[in-house]
């Protein structure tokens, strides 16, 4: 089967992470795969994709996403490069290629990501969702959280929906060997890693706190960039704890970093189906997360939940795991059997009979 997915682009993300692992899979099933990228600048997420076979189209080199002349590009590269499923991620091509469905014949798949996102809170544009969710011939949902939130924001809509949970490679975070710069910075101090964007629906605010109630052992790595880098480092002076609270930015040697954590935490206000938390329980290291949509689902049994917002919970909940080794391990042992529900190829088998169940050839 001839599989086309499409993305806004593959700089970084959960969504851009996923190509990466699941186009793979899906091409060792026998299926020819290819992704479209509307902005094609080149990054490492593009190279290892490349690296691994799969053909990465772009449509060009421009962050803009919404004009006529890129539904114009879209349309254009659809009728040259036939496909029988068309897959998209993201607002910008969910929206035009439900758009070009108006004047091509298309199978239309899309996959919802996140539990939430803010145009739902836009007036007038719930009509417009309808419509556009209608186009899709199935909505893959990453949780239930996020199927059940997103009919119940729909409402009456012909939208035909299912749950496939995201996968991981495990294997790469069980056997990952700890980056150096973070094991030789203060080589005697208890390691916390978070792995996430610097956005506004994580709540590294909260992490922050929590780091400022904790003692002087207790170092955080962030790896992410994002557009709050400037309020959160401002925010570490403001709290005294600059000099251990240490900015990555964008890495690519993510289960090295965990490998080199004491523990793992994801703070957050909302998910969808985190990687980031099943990627943290597959490290064999303890995970910490908040208890939000999206990551309440995937980590209880497999981690500590901590009440969302509250940083001096999440402060206990990381002295518990410095001052107690053998409660630190035995969550940690629960992570790694909650991550073997999340495998990789569990998932791109989900993927593959629902493409096999909604097949019929394009010519």
């Amino acid at each position: 089967m001839r599989l086309l997915h499409i993305i806004t682009d593959l700089r970084t993300g959960g969504a851009e992470h996923l190509m990466v692992h699941l186009l793979p899979h899906l091409r060792s099933l026998g299926h020819h795969v290819s992704l479209l990228c509307f902005d094609g600048t080149p990054t490492p997420f593009m190279q290892a994709l490349q690296a691994s076979g799969i053909e990465v189209h772009s449509l060009s080199r421009s962050r803009r996403m919404y004009s006529p002349v890129r539904l114009w590009q879209l349309v254009r590269f659809l009728r040259q490069h036939p496909a029988d499923v068309v897959h998209v991620h993201n607002t910008p091509p969910q929206l035009l290629a439900a758009l070009a469905s108006l004047v091509l014949k298309l199978r239309l798949f899309t996959t919802e990501h996140n539990t939430h996102n803010r145009r739902r809170h836009w007036p007038g544009v719930r009509l417009i969702d309808r419509w556009l969710y209608s186009r899709f011939e199935q909505v893959v949902c990453v949780s239930q959280p996020t199927e059940h939130n997103l009919l119940a924001y729909l409402g009456k809509c012909h939208c035909h929906t299912c749950t496939v949970p995201n996968g991981v490679p495990l294997e790469a975070y069980r056997n990952a060997q700890p980056a150096a710069d973070v094991v030789h910075t203060s080589p005697n101090a208890f390691k916390v890693v978070m792995v996430a964007s610097l956005t506004t629906h994580k709540d590294h605010h909260t992490l922050l706190r929590a780091m400022a109630l904790l003692p002087e052992c207790f170092h955080l790595f962030l790896a992410g960039d994002g557009p709050l880098r400037a309020t959160l480092e401002a925010l570490c002076r403001d709290l005294h704890i600059a000099g251990r609270v240490h900015f990555l930015g964008i890495r690519h040697d993510v289960p090295s970093l965990l490998a080199a954590a004491h523990a793992v935490v994801l703070s957050s206000h909302s998910e969808g189906l985190s990687l980031a938390s099943v990627e943290g329980m597959a490290s064999g290291r303890p995970f910490v997360a908040s208890c939000v949509d999206g990551l309440r689902e995937v980590v209880e049994g497999g981690g500590i939940l901590v009440p969302h917002a509250d940083a001096q919970a999440l402060a206990q909940a990381l002295q518990r795991l410095h001052d107690d080794p053998a409660y630190a391990e035995q969550v940690a042992k629960q992570g790694i059997e909650r991550a073997n529900r999340y495998s990789m190829p569990r998932m791109a088998q989900a993927y593959h009979r629902l493409y096999q169940t909604a097949y019929r050839p394009v010519h």
